[in-house]
């Protein structure tokens, strides 16, 4: 039965009606959220607040409440609240609906929350009650709070409470810590976190003479794990080197910084990682990620790093027993890093990935340089605090990032794609994006120099090589087939059937002949040729100037 409209009849005990200042919305802001029963909420908002505009704001405490009623009464009340909120009857019938649709009153596992004005992330606690809870942030106040439970838009959100945050198999912040000095800019305070977390790695790391911009980049990468859930693709680190070379140290110092990480080892089933990465949609940090091609871990892995740079790119995977076998679709978005012997045997991968290569260094060499054998309690420590001003950083400059549109000069389109995030990052930071631009062109050149050692760039030399005869008229498989295998050991050499499959992915036009297949000089293929010749990084001319 309709509850009997109540009268709005203020009570003369309660203090007048004033505008209220952001302190004392606060404070009735909480106490709004006590409230279980939207008229006496009703009553409570007509009596303390005095302005619609104040008002309106209550409407995020008091719409729930109303969707958890009976259809029956739901009209009722809001007719009756209709002068308190100032709002029109069309507008919170529809607002109502859609917070039922959304399952009002349903509980949530969830590893962040967004809203509109707040952002909430796990953090980890000392209650052994709750070992986990939401650290929310304001973005008008840049006010924080802490829940155990986040109810927002009708549903009550819980944190994961898991062994695996216990044991570090996924690493939380405990808390913010500020990382701006007392009265600094937020520019020179984010310069300064960006100093401080390089300054970490260079002091547990050993970098040879040359390669110091590898650390701007861990860097940046780092602080691209804790916002990238605001772009649309992300690249990948890949530390790859032989048994000491020092690749594990550097998984074990940057991953630790990373936002949310999951840390792996190869010692895994692949079964798990999918619901991992779509439970805390972290870091996922995989060490020893050397899978032979075959294996069927490493087929899912592939599919993991491949799928998950984009955002919208979900697994299928058939579920097991216990779900009666149903086809599932996993989010695998995110942030990845991997440390190998080998290159990954994948091109596909390897080109989503910023490629460092880790060398053998004498163990004098890195005493003298005052790189640990271990990393210590106080370096733990350390990267606690640093995790803290990370997530402090990501409240600060969510809202901000986006991916830039700038193009960094002699750089192809697809590292152009690795770098546009990173960019993105730092928008009014012009001495951080001069030192992002410099690595990512330095990496460009390291891309380059990879495709001139492939067999595609080997074949575009043996192409070249050919032209310098002046009635050349055409390549042939056989020819191009003896060119490359040239000074290579018997088992490393290529069939005429690779080299044919190579120079139709190269955009070759060939023509058939009874003798096999041929290429002719023409000048579409002699303009492919100087075309491939650039984009492979080869330091050639591709067409003859004849000699009068």
């Amino acid at each position: 039965m309709p509850r009997k409209k109540k009268q709005l009849e203020p009570d003369p005990a309660l203090p007048p009606l004033t505008l209220l200042d952001d302190d004392a919305l606060d404070t009735l802001a909480a106490e709004a959220e006590e409230f279980e029963n939207a008229w006496s909420l009703a009553n409570f908002v007509r009596d303390r607040i005095g302005t619609f505009q104040d008002r309106q704001k209550f409407t995020k405490f008091f719409l729930p409440l109303v969707a958890k009623l009976p259809a029956t009464e739901v009209d009722a009340v809001l007719g009756y609240a209709k002068d308190v909120f100032g709002y029109t009857l069309g507008t919170a019938k529809e607002e109502v609906k859609k917070l039922k649709a959304a399952g009002i009153g349903k509980s949530k596992i969830a590893a962040t929350v967004y809203g509109d004005d707040f952002l909430a992330e796990l953090v980890k606690t000392d209650d052994p009650a709750c070992p986990v809870k939401f650290t929310c942030y304001s973005f008008a106040r840049g006010k924080i709070d802490e829940f155990a439970v986040l109810a927002h838009e009708g549903v009550e959100y819980t944190p994961p409470q898991s062994k695996l945050i216990e044991d570090g198999t996924v690493i939380l912040p405990t808390g913010v810590e500020e990382y701006c000095a007392e009265g600094e800019a937020e520019e020179d305070g984010q310069r300064r976190l960006f100093q401080e977390v390089r300054a970490f790695l260079a002091r547990l790391n050993y970098v040879p003479e040359g390669k110091e911009t590898s650390l701007d980049l861990d860097t940046a990468y780092i602080f691209l794990t804790w916002a990238h859930d605001r772009f649309k693709s992300i690249p990948y680190l890949h530390y790859e080197g032989d048994t000491g070379t020092g690749k594990t140290r550097r998984l074990e110092t940057v991953s630790p910084l990373c936002y949310r990480p999951i840390v792996l080892t190869a010692a895994l089933t692949s079964a798990p990682i999918f619901r991992l990465i779509e439970r805390y949609k972290g870091t996922l940090s995989v060490d020893e990620a050397d899978f032979r091609a075959n294996d069927e871990v490493w087929r899912d892995i592939l599919v993991i790093f491949n799928s998950g740079n984009r955002v919208g790119r979900r697994v299928i995977r058939c579920g097991d027993k216990s779900s009666a076998f149903e086809v599932e679709s996993y989010n695998v978005f995110g942030p990845k890093i991997a440390a190998t012997r080998k290159p990954f045997p994948d091109d596909a991968l390897q080109s989503r990935c910023f490629h460092y290569v880790t060398q053998l260094v004498d163990a004098d060499v890195l005493s003298a340089a005052g790189i640990p054998l271990e990393l210590s309690d106080q370096d733990s420590a350390e990267m606690a605090r640093l995790r803290n001003k990370l997530l402090l950083w990501r409240f600060r400059h969510y809202q901000d990032i986006a991916p830039s549109s700038e193009r960094v000069p002699g750089v192809e389109p697809r590292v152009q794609q690795l770098a546009q995030p990173l960019l993105g990052l730092f928008p009014q930071d012009e001495e951080i994006k001069k030192v992002i631009r410099a690595h990512v062109q330095a990496h460009g050149q390291v891309v380059k120099e990879g495709r001139r050692g492939s067999l595609e760039g080997r074949l575009l030399q043996a192409m070249y090589r050919e032209t310098r005869d002046a009635d050349f008229k055409q390549w042939r498989t056989a020819d191009l087939t003896q060119a490359v295998n040239f000074g290579v050991p018997p088992r490393l050499q290529v069939t005429e059937t690779r080299v044919g499959t190579a120079m139709g992915h190269l955009g070759f036009e060939r023509e058939h002949t009874a003798s096999g297949n041929v290429w002719p000089a023409s000048d579409k293929n002699k303009a492919a040729l100087k075309r491939k010749a650039r984009q492979y990084g080869l330091r050639i001319p591709v067409e003859r100037t004849p000699v009068h």
